[in-house]
């Protein structure tokens, strides 16, 4: 792992781990404080599944996903070529997501959310750090492909 991937790796899991730790000492669960209102607040939530809350109380399921996804990920990233690329970025931001996810399911057997958007009337799902990591992550590696294949059709 290059120096600047293991350091965004390290400062994403820190960040994540830290933030949901803040929130877990600082607000009761299921309180919220509005930061923007009609758009914006904090709101501690735990989430006993994955994204948008599918797979509810399904940790064995949930944990052998997560496991599977990682080998993927770290096996994706050790065959990468050394220049650093959006492919790289990609697929940093996507294993630290995991992980700092990852380590919440094992410690606590549930996601700290706290990160609550109302987007045009639309309640967005509460996330947190990790799910922001590996969104940019997934924005990443599509962009990284879509530059391809548009290279490729030029030529």
């Amino acid at each position: 792992m290059k120096k600047l991937d293991a350091l965004l790796f390290i400062t994403l899991v820190g960040l994540d781990q830290l933030t949901k730790w803040i929130v877990v000492m600082t607000m009761p669960l299921n309180d919220s404080i509005t930061l923007i209102p009609s758009f914006l607040s904090l709101t501690h939530a735990r989430n006993f599944g994955a994204s948008w809350s599918l797979f509810q109380n399904q940790m064995p399921f949930l944990i052998g996903v997560t496991l599977v996804a990682l080998a993927i990920f770290i096996g994706w990233y050790v065959r990468l070529k050394p220049d650093y690329t959006l492919e790289r970025l990609g697929l940093v931001l996507m294993i630290g997501g995991t992980i700092g996810n990852f380590i919440d399911r094992i410690a606590l057997g549930y996601v700290v959310d706290f990160i609550d958007v109302l987007i045009f009337g639309y309640d967005f799902p509460i996330f947190n750090v990790a799910d922001i990591a590996l969104t940019c992550g997934v924005i990443a590696l599509l962009i990284y492909e879509l530059k391809g294949v548009l290279d490729v059709k030029r030529h």
